[in-house]
């Protein structure tokens, strides 16, 4: 709570409009005093360190008693499933209290994340890349490290890291354990601390970094406060070192996931999505939902050895730190924590894998009983254009102008649906592959009116350009939020 505050305080001067109108709205409604971030911060700084722990007992035993109790039981209505009675629901709560629990006893360490810290490699190579008013820096095993200095906030530094590679090393042999790697890299911790106990040993600080692994790339993106930085690069090199498994903590997570994946099958718009994804991919076994079945062939062991693969050569990374930074005061760090790492200035392998879209004109209806029937409808036209900046911006253009004419056509004139969301995009691989998703639900009566409005409103864009009145909102509000 006091590092929240803190926080708040050093960032005070570049506190956003959002935050003074969320302040604003809570004093007016529920009578909420607005004191200020240095009132406040003074104020926690004084009475916290005073709290006993007895207080907050007394306090949490007061608010939790046998008074005014509810128990709640929800879950999906599923044939075979049974739900408790409330008999049993009450012969559990009458178990607990006469049950004998021994106070829980936190398990503290100051044991430091690096026990011998590394000693410390050179930066072989400064260079002034003018465009992007930035350093880079080469480090002595080939890892590249940019530093752009900002002042949109007086405490934090952002952080990317990123290799060329991906689960696309992986993809066609192993899809399963490629595209589940993601979600379970950082289940074990690092070094000498379970995910639990790291979790422990970061309290009080602003510092992240968390390894993520996409088809085409293997990453890592962390914060942290200007104090802090430090613990954030010493994350990062535990992650590149010292991966951890915890058997345990896997087997939790296919339990969650095995829970997870079970409602799933009972919602109409999973089956919709699964509809959506076989009419762009077909049966690509890379872009299917993971289902319970597909859970027995998760190798825990293979997945760590993947990413132990994909993550050997810190050489082939270029990392970026953006936001108040002192190059004098994060040289010392950046030398210890990411020069002393072993690699090699080479350049990371990224495998070409089926990812186009299915050619030609593909229509699937499919009906699923509903309690509240509606429709559901997705379209999507697919094609191919270099993506360059310029097509980018104008691609977003077109679906926020598609966004003003829909809401105009489909929501106001014809009251057809809340809301049409569309968006488009460029993918950066398959290269050049683009899309342009429209996506809204209706009436059942409704949907072949609305869907001839939808491919109306397209061609005639298509034909004439869009409405003048279209354009100009819409590029006066990029502007605004590019000043922003």
């Amino acid at each position: 709570i006091l590092k929240q505050y803190e926080n708040g305080y050093n960032n005070r001067d570049k506190e956003r409009n959002s935050r003074y109108s969320q302040e604003y709205v809570s004093s007016f409604i529920n009578s909420e005093p607005i004191p200020g971030i240095e009132y406040e911060y003074n104020m926690m700084n004084t009475i916290a360190p005073n709290i006993p722990v007895e207080a907050i007992n007394q306090t949490v035993a007061q608010l939790i008693g046998e008074k005014n109790m509810v128990i709640s039981v929800s879950g999906p209505e599923k044939e075979g499933l049974i739900y408790p009675t409330e008999e049993e629901l009450v012969a559990v709560i009458n178990g607990v209290k006469s049950e004998k629990i021994e106070a829980y006893v936190e398990e503290v360490s100051n044991e430091p994340l690096i026990a011998t810290p590394p000693s410390p490699g050179k930066i072989t190579q400064v260079e002034r890349n003018e465009a992007l008013d930035a350093t880079v820096w080469t480090l002595q095993n080939g890892m590249k490290v940019i530093l752009k200095p900002t002042d949109f906030k007086d405490d934090q530094i952002v952080m990317t890291g990123s290799s060329v590679g991906g689960y696309s090393q992986y993809a066609l042999q192993d899809p399963i354990n490629a595209r589940m790697m993601n979600n379970i890299i950082t289940l074990g911790g690092i070094g000498n601390f379970s995910a639990t106990h790291l979790t422990k040993a970061l309290a009080g600080k602003t510092a992240s970094a968390r390894p993520g692994v996409s088809l085409t790339t293997q990453d890592f993106n962390g914060s942290s406060s200007i104090k802090d930085f430090e613990t954030m690069l010493q994350l990062v090199y535990l992650y590149f070192t010292a991966p951890r498994s915890d058997d345990d903590a896997f087997q939790s997570f296919i339990q969650r996931m095995e829970t997870q994946l079970k409602n799933q099958e009972a919602e109409p718009m999973v089956a919709f999505s699964d509809a959506a994804t076989k009419s762009l991919y077909g049966d690509n076994p890379l872009t299917k939902r993971t289902k319970v079945e597909d859970l027995a062939g998760v190798d825990y062991k293979r997945v760590m050895e993947m990413y132990k693969q994909l993550f050997r050569n810190p050489g082939s990374f270029v990392f970026t730190f953006v936001g108040n930074i002192e190059e004098a005061k994060v040289k010392p760090v950046i030398e210890q924590y990411l020069a002393s790492l072993p690699g090699k200035a080479v350049k990371g392998e990224f495998i070409h894998v089926p990812m186009d879209y299915l050619k030609g004109k593909s229509e699937n209806i499919f009906q699923r009983e509903m309690q509240n029937p509606k429709a559901s409808v997705f379209i999507a036209a697919t094609g191919n254009m270099e993506r360059n900046q310029k097509n980018i911006l104008l691609m977003s253009m077109f679906d926020q102008i598609l966004d003003i004419v829909y809401t105009e056509k489909i929501r106001e004139d014809e009251g057809g649906t809340y809301g049409v969301y569309t968006q488009g995009g460029i993918s950066r691989y398959p290269q050049g592959q683009s899309t342009l998703q429209i996506v809204y639900d209706t009436d059942p009566a409704k949907m072949e009116s609305l869907n001839a409005i939808i491919h109306r409103e397209l061609k005639s864009i298509a034909d004439d350009g869009p409405r003048a009145e279209d354009f100009s909102k819409v590029k006066e509000y990029m502007l605004k939020q590019y000043n922003e």
